[in-house]
């Protein structure tokens, strides 16, 4: 079967819309290929974000190429409910955007491991502070009318914390490219990743070719756990005992054993629709094995039905097709 699916079309803007980690992995494979695309000196030849100009020098020399902050404040726009709510007016404030998550400057990261760029994205670091003391005494202070211990950074971080939508939300699609269709645009910015790609890979200094490729890993890396977590989100959506198969089924669902994984190596919970069958028929909810799998064929139908014309399938395909198109052996992962 195609994989295919969307619980109810309240749910369908939810999870099409990248948000949260998902949205930081595309932002950070985006990213990645923004910084690929910095071999060549020739502005004409960008496609990614072009139109962004900021404070940073470009990995070649090239003037007013955008920091990380830069290329997501170029990309914002305001992420909506499955009403066409507005949920997020305002352009996060980079007063309040703290990314303090290694030592050296967290608004290139143009050095960093894709992970260290999602965590920056979809994260902050949640300060720890410790108690003053004077005399074996803790000092206390006044704050907003009331007496309290004072306190100072000792450097480290307790824990990390989710930001809000953030930079996670809604990508303008029209800055990414001049486009006005996300998933044209995904596909796209895996062909500009491989024109750099062959690009690169014509240079004649190894040092140079091996910096460049790095941002070249890292965007397939991103594109590889963008489609993890997408795998994961459809997973657990199928399963959902509400809105799920189990419920159009009529039935309990089983799961794959053991779980499939993504091709960033995450593991997904998945229906088993053999396993499921064969239980069904031995307790007789549906009839035979055969009855059962007419029954389960139609409770898969029904939900793709649900899926707004497959706009989840889309997203996944695109995500795909940009990977592909950076590394066209690619395929996408047994489910």
């Amino acid at each position: 079967m195609k994989l295919s699916l969307i619980i109810s079309a309240a749910g369908l803007l939810a999870t099409v819309t990248a948000t949260a980690e998902r949205g930081a992995s595309e932002r950070a494979m985006l990213w990645s290929g923004y910084l690929a695309e910095e071999i060549f000196t020739d502005e004409d030849k960008w496609s990614i974000a072009k139109s962004c100009s900021g404070t940073r020098q470009g990995l070649r020399g090239q003037a007013n190429r955008c920091t990380l902050l830069e290329f997501l404040e170029h990309l914002w726009t305001p992420t909506k409910d499955s009403n066409g709510n507005i949920k997020d007016p305002d352009m996060p404030d980079r007063s309040k955007i703290d990314w303090r998550l290694e030592p050296d400057d967290p608004q290139t990261m143009d050095q960093k491991e894709i992970s260290t760029v999602i965590r920056a994205i979809s994260y902050k670091g949640e300060e720890e502070r410790k108690p003053v003391y004077e005399n074996g005494h803790i000092v206390m202070e006044t704050v907003d009318g009331q007496q309290v211990p004072k306190t100072r950074p000792t450097g480290k971080f307790k824990k990390l914390k989710a930001l809000p939508i953030g930079f996670t939300g809604w990508l303008n699609v029209h800055h990414l490219d001049g486009g006005d269709n996300w998933f044209e645009s995904m596909e796209r910015a895996g062909k500009a990743i491989a024109k750099a790609k062959v690009a690169i890979d014509s240079l004649d200094n190894e040092a140079d070719k091996e910096k460049f490729r790095f941002y070249v890993k890292n965007a397939e890396n991103a594109a590889d756990r963008t489609l993890d977590l997408r795998y994961l989100d459809m997973g657990r959506q199928l399963l959902d005992k509400r809105e799920g198969l189990p419920k159009k089924f009529g039935a309990p669902v089983l799961e794959k054993d053991p779980r499939p994984k993504g091709p960033y190596g995450t593991e997904y919970k998945w229906p088993d629709k053999d396993k499921t069958c064969k239980s069904d028929a031995a307790i007789q909810k549906h009839g035979s094995e055969g009855e059962a799998r007419t029954a389960y064929d139609n409770a898969w139908n029904e939900l793709q039905a649900a899926d707004d014309d497959g706009q989840h399938q889309k997203a996944v395909d695109a995500i795909q097709a940009c990977k592909n198109n950076m590394t066209p052996s690619t395929s996408c992962p047994a489910t």
